[in-house]
């Protein structure tokens, strides 16, 4: 009997219950797994999510500068380069001095871009500046005469003025005041919603398995640490607010796209880590999330600065050196090293001290990366001093090239004359012949008149004065830079002295060494009355003398120190001169160890610089150094992707470790008063307590070198480093306040 077609069994319906039969034992294995199944494709999402964020942020570290649609930041100066970033070649028969002074007709500085070489970057008149019409550049004054010669200028002209923090930091300071005290007042709805959202995530990551966290009852008394979150949450936030992010015009739709993508990702990645640190009941490994939340934390605040703020461009840069990929294996192991060597002692104090409740989790967060950092300064000492062995140098008496010495100089009139006379009498010392070049910046007081005297009364060395129109300390430099005759270089500031004692030769010796680029000598305050001068002094022996030498073997040096420095000539003309903008110091440091050159740290030689001696000073020195170093930095991004990571790369990771791990100590102490005044949580006296701990290693650091160089009087002074690492810290936000856009790109000094 035939069946009607109504009948008759779908098609699809035998692949159905064949595809059924094969799928439901797989389920039903699956669900009887042993393993959390859920957590593979989870962690393959995870992994495309953050290999996106990598591109993104590759992309963006070879983008140019930010800029919204309004009025667009001023110009970046740029260094002579070549069409793939590569620097240009030396100029292999600069002018020197006496062929300057006798040469006829005068001699042309080249034109920005026209030929290979360095330029001078005085500021035009505004006359000049509509029409480009070049003027007059510089004038060199020597014992054998005067010549005077034509610059040209470029349009990225740098401002006179300085620009100063402005509102910036109190903007900052309230915004966070009043979201941190929202946050607060509401945290048991916003934890509420927060380990609600962790729970149901984390049933998704432990399937088939049940998520073995526990959700924490709003009405429960949480630790301080637990509220580390909604303190980064409230200072990305008040960033935002304070810099005008919203209703700022000069900020760009992709900045604002940005912000709201990083903001997105901290929440994201918080949630991750919670579902992780619910999950484990041991104490000591449970801090541990802490520490990785105070990490990313600092991250994404990081991440969110430097996406709003308007930066230089990137540069690209070809190594010239073989590569040295041993470093990048050194570097890694010395921190893995000293990461485990932290944590073990960590972890020998929590189990045979027994410290409190609170303690355990502020300790790893706040103690280890110091611990980390100490013993990575050791360790990276040591190296240092072996690596120095394994290539040891000439002595003076065979190894003694010629030397320029360029003081830069603007309206030292007041500090010329012993600059000269202490770089003279430094010459004594030195084996070879020596010229001394003050490279006056424009000076509006007796700058040059004192210099061309004391020049006059040289009794070891020759020398000259270039007078230059007013356009920063990098300008005078590479004025100077231009006439300068010496195989090597040596950078000293105008308001500093040379040791007579010690000298410069011994920087001189490093350059015996074909691979070293750069040399910094023993740099100490001129001035030993005030705090100002004895808190410099700790800054230098923890900076310079004890960590400086550890950063310069694993080449992730930050900067070799303008105020007293060596570089060789070929190598600066073939860089192009110093960059125009503050911060030329680091910048060049940068550029330098990207190219695969070394760098070095000389104690014998040693300078006395100019300290400010009161908070105005230190603050406006303070936001001029923390704005060059962001903007070398950001120019600098690039060596993280480049063909040779060790170099530059390294500095730039090391560099940006720091400048997370700074985060926000600046706004903690306001956010703990707030968190013992509204949660009832005994916080400042556990801050008290940790910061007692904190002063121990960099206590002992900064006790030895005050015995070995004589201050032991100075003693009680370590008690209050963390303070003054807070208010330096509060400099650095301030700094931010000048690098919005639409703020001047660079100003003179």
């Amino acid at each position: 009997m035939d069946r009607s077609s109504s009948d008759r069994a779908p098609p699809w319906l035998g692949p159905a219950v064949a595809l059924a039969a094969i799928v439901t034992p797989v389920v039903n294995f699956l669900k009887s797994s042993p393993f959390p199944l859920g957590v593979f494709p989870a962690a393959l999402l995870g992994a495309y999510l953050l290999y996106l964020g990598v591109r993104y942020f590759e992309s963006w570290a070879g983008r140019g500068a930010t800029g919204g649609g309004g009025p667009k930041p001023a110009p970046w100066s740029e260094a002579p380069t070549g069409p793939d970033g590569t620097p240009l070649a030396p100029v292999t028969s600069p002018v020197g001095i006496a062929g300057l002074a006798s040469r006829a007709p005068t001699p042309r500085w080249p034109a920005p871009g026209s030929s290979p070489g360095v330029t001078v970057v005085p500021n035009p008149t505004r006359a000049q500046e509509r029409t480009g019409t070049p003027r007059a550049a510089a004038r060199l004054w020597t014992a054998g005469g005067e010549a005077s010669f034509e610059g040209g200028w470029k349009r990225e002209t740098v401002s006179i003025v300085p620009p100063t923090g402005g509102l910036f930091g109190r903007n900052l300071m309230i915004a966070f005041g009043v979201i941190a005290l929202a946050l607060l007042a509401f945290h048991t709805y916003i934890f509420f919603a927060l380990d609600r959202i962790v729970a149901g995530a984390g049933r998704i990551v432990y399937w088939p398995l049940d998520w073995p966290g526990l959700i924490q009852d709003p009405g429960l008394r949480r630790q301080l640490p637990d509220y580390i979150f909604l303190l980064y949450l409230a200072v990305m936030l008040a960033f935002t607010f304070a810099s005008g992010l919203f209703t700022n015009p000069r900020f760009a739709r992709t900045q604002r796209r940005d912000a709201l993508l990083i903001l997105g990702a901290y929440l994201l990645t918080e949630v991750t880590v919670d579902i992780f640190f619910f999950s484990v009941s041991d104490r000591f490994t449970n801090s541990s999330f802490l520490l990785m939340r105070g990490a990313i934390g600092g991250l994404y605040f990081s991440l969110l600065i430097f996406s709003l703020l308007a930066l230089p461009p990137a540069l690209n840069l070809k190594r010239v050196l073989p590569r040295d990929r041993p470093a990048i294996t050194e570097f890694l192991a010395v921190v893995a090293i000293s990461l485990v060597i932290a944590v073990a002692i960590l972890f020998a104090m929590f189990r045979f001290v027994g410290i409190g409740r609170e303690l355990v989790p502020f300790a790893v967060l706040l103690l280890a990366p110091l611990l980390a950092l100490t013993i990575w300064g050791f360790i990276g000492r040591i190296l240092y001093d072996i690596q120095l062995a394994s290539r040891p140098l000439p002595s003076l008496d065979t190894y003694h090239p010629s030397v320029t010495i360029i003081i830069p100089a603007y309206n030292e009139g007041e500090n010329i004359r012993g600059a000269v006379e202490s770089a003279d009498a430094a010459c004594a010392l030195y084996p070879g012949s020596v010229e001394i070049l003050v490279s006056n910046d424009g000076s509006t007081d007796a700058t040059s008149e004192v210099a061309r005297a004391a020049i006059a009364r040289l009794q070891h060395a020759t020398g000259g004065v270039v007078d230059l129109p007013h356009g920063g300390k990098s300008n005078a430099l590479n004025g100077g830079l231009a006439v300068a005759r010496g195989e090597i270089i040596v950078r000293l500031d105008g308001d500093t002295r040379l040791s007579a004692a010690r000298g410069f030769g011994a920087l001189v010796r490093h350059f015996a060494d074909p691979e070293v680029g750069a040399v910094q000598g023993l740099i100490l305050p001129l001035q030993q009355d005030g705090w100002t001068r004895k808190l410099r002094f700790l800054e230098i022996a923890w900076n310079h003398l004890f960590l400086r030498r550890g950063m310069m073997v694993m080449r992730c040096a930050q900067v070799v120190d303008g105020s007293f420095c060596a570089f060789r000539r070929q190598d600066m003309l073939a860089l192009g001169g110093w960059v125009a903008w503050n911060g030329e110091d680091t910048e060049v440091t940068l550029r330098l160890q990207r190219l695969g050159y070394r760098t070095r740290f000389e104690t014998q030689a040693a300078a006395f610089e100019d300290v400010p001696a009161d908070l105005d000073r230190l603050r406006s020195q303070r936001i001029r150094w923390n704005r060059g170093g962001i903007i070398a930095h950001r120019r600098h991004l690039t060596g993280l992707f480049g063909d040779a990571f060790e170099y530059g790369g390294l500095a730039i990771l090391f560099w940006f470790t720091l400048f997370v791990r700074g985060g926000v100590r600046s706004l903690i102490w306001v956010y703990a008063a707030f968190a013992t005044a509204f949660l009832g949580l005994p916080t400042l006296l556990h801050v008290a307590v940790i910061a007692g701990f904190l002063l121990v290693p960099r206590g002992i650091v900064l006790g030895y070198y005050l015995v070995k160089f004589h201050r032991w009087q100075w003693l009680p002074y370590i008690s209050i480093w963390p303070v003054t690492g807070t208010m330096k810290q509060y400099f650095t936000m301030e700094s931010f306040g000048t690098l919005l856009p639409g703020s001047a790109a660079e100003y003179a000094e």
